[in-house]
């Protein structure tokens, strides 16, 4: 996979249905507090597997979180967990936000993945620098 397709899945899962998809195997049920709906609404993507079934992480700020229980509520353990994740203080719907707060985010989400690339791509030349120098 390439930069542009790993970072064009990442911008899709600001999107929410994106991240809907993401909890088939999730553990509880649409009539429990901890659904997999309201873990999307909340920001999260579903990092389970069949040995860790209820880990999820933002796809904003990136905190992984386990342990769910079924009366847990998404924004608040989001809150909880990482209080400087400008996702999770919204503690609203993305269908409830204005053209402004939705813009905001969206541009904050675009550099913070930017900055992220960045710096993944200075640890790499870094290490192939110290490598040649070394030699």
């Amino acid at each position: 996979m390439s930069i542009e397709d790993k970072y064009q899945s990442l911008i899709s899962y600001f999107k929410e249905p994106a991240r809907r998809k993401t909890f088939q195997a999730w553990p509880f049920k649409n009539n429990e507090k901890c659904n997999a709906n309201k873990m999307a609404e909340a920001g999260f993507i579903f990092s389970g597997s069949s040995r860790d079934p209820d880990s999820a992480q933002c796809f904003f700020c990136h905190k992984h979180l386990d342990g769910w229980e079924s009366t847990d509520d998404p924004w608040d353990e989001h809150l909880n967990h990482s209080k400087e994740c400008s996702f999770a203080k919204m503690k609203n719907a993305q269908s409830h936000w204005t053209a402004a707060e939705w813009f905001e985010l969206y541009s904050q989400y675009r550099r913070n993945l930017i900055e992220r690339k960045y710096d993944e791509q200075r640890k790499k030349v870094k290490e192939l620098f110290d490598k040649i120098r070394s030699e």
